[in-house]
This record gives C-alpha cells, structure tokens and sequence, in this order.
C-alpha cells in the first residue's frame, strides 16, 4: 500500500503539536485529518474509517483511555496512542485495553512514521495470512474482523447494508438468495412493489469488488430469483 493510499485520523488537542506531526506525515504523503477533541473524532470517524488512529491521552472533552475502549468495541482499526503520560501504568492500560503502541512524548517524527509503516505492514499480513479468510478472486473476507481487504491488504469501505448481503452470499455459498431474503437479513423488512434496494446495493457491490479480465463474476444475478455467489470465484 502506498502512503498516499493510507489515512491517518490523528487526535491531538495541543495545536502546535498537531500541525508539526500532520505536516510532517503529509511530507511523508500520508492523507491526514486532525481532530482536537473527542466529539470532532467520532464526527470524523462516522464520515470515513481512517486505516489508522493516532491518539493522545489527555483531551478537553474526555479521557483518552476510555476513547480506546471505546474504540475497541467496534473497531479494529490499527490504532497508536501517542501522549506525555509516560507512567508505566499509562502504558500497560492503554495497551490492556487494545492499542497496537504506545510512544510517548516528545518523540521524533521520524521514530512514529516507522511504528506506523511497521504496524501497517504487520496487519496487512496478518490479514493476507489469516486462516479465517474466505478468498474471492484476489479479495479477501475476514469473518473474525467483519471486513473484506483487497490483494494489497487494504479494506474496501462497506456500508452495513452492503457489509451484510455480501457475507450473507458467501454464507449461501452459492445458494440463490431472494429479493425479500435479503432484504429481510439487511434491513429486516419485506420488499414493497417495485422496490429495488437490493439491486441498487448489488449494483454498488460490484464497483467495489471489480473484476480483472480473467475473473469470474462474483456476484450472479438469477433471473426471477435472485442473487447468488458465483462459486467458480471462491478460493
């Protein structure tokens, strides 16, 4: 993955520090976006999940301890806490509750572009790698973390009702799945006349997973039935 294709949500209250480490990581070509409080965090996370979270500890509007728990209960995003809290018991709490690192200040900028470059190419292994995964042509579906990932290790963006009728396809492993099935397993409710939800979310589907010229289809389209996986596309 190139550092123009990874992007780093940094949480940083202190702007003097803020905009050293972000124009530094943008000198490295990252893409970076700054919250200085915890609201604007989740503000920005609900827009776009970043592929890495860098996080400071002491925030106006919370404890940034907590904000990793919290974090941890939905995401496993790679995520470094990077603070002044240099207590030992700072440390081991941040990494108990799930962060990746844990670098304190001050630190060289240079010291914390390796950590991510390292972590970044550790967990697109562990990905690539994972015995839970389910490959579609060269993309991959991590049951375990509820996330596809393309043959670079990065994850493809879903929505949830997307999220949902990809895995409930490869669930059927080939089985022809109804209008009003999936609709039923998405958003659970019944089709109305003319309703295409599920056609619209199939056609999105296939943008995002698109096909080399020696692919097979992943997605089958039956007539009068449904959809189904195209079983020729599983590894």
């Amino acid at each position: 993955m190139k550092n123009e294709d990874v992007f780093v949500l940094l949480l940083e209250d202190n702007p003097a520090q803020y905009t050293l480490l972000a124009a530094y990581l943008e000198r490295e070509h990252y893409k970076v976006l700054l919250a200085n409080c915890i609201k604007t965090f989740h503000s920005l996370m609900k827009a776009e999940v970043p592929d890495i979270i860098l996080l400071d500890l002491n925030l106006p509007d919370g404890d940034g301890l907590q904000l990793v728990r919290a974090i941890r209960l939905v995401h496993k995003i790679p995520l470094i806490i990077v603070s002044s809290r240099d207590r030992l018991t700072d440390r081991v709490t941040g990494l108990e509750l799930g962060a990746d690192d844990y670098i304190c200040k001050p630190y060289h900028p240079r010291e914390l572009v390796i950590r991510i470059r390292n972590l970044l190419a550790y967990k697109r292994e562990e990905r690539r790698t994972s015995s839970q995964a389910i490959w579609i042509n060269d993309f991959s579906f991590n049951e375990a973390l509820c996330c596809f990932f393309d043959k670079g290790g990065k994850e493809i963006k879903l929505t949830a009702g997307e999220y949902t009728i990809m895995a409930a396809l490869l669930a059927g492993r080939g089985r022809i799945l109804s209008r009003d099935q999936l609709l039923d397993v998405a958003f659970h409710r019944k089709a109305y006349p003319a309703d295409r939800t599920i056609d619209v979310l199939i056609s999105r589907l296939r943008k995002k997973f698109p096909l080399q010229p020696e692919d097979p289809e992943i997605i089958e389209t039956v007539k009068e039935f449904g959809y189904r996986v195209n079983t020729a596309a599983l590894r």
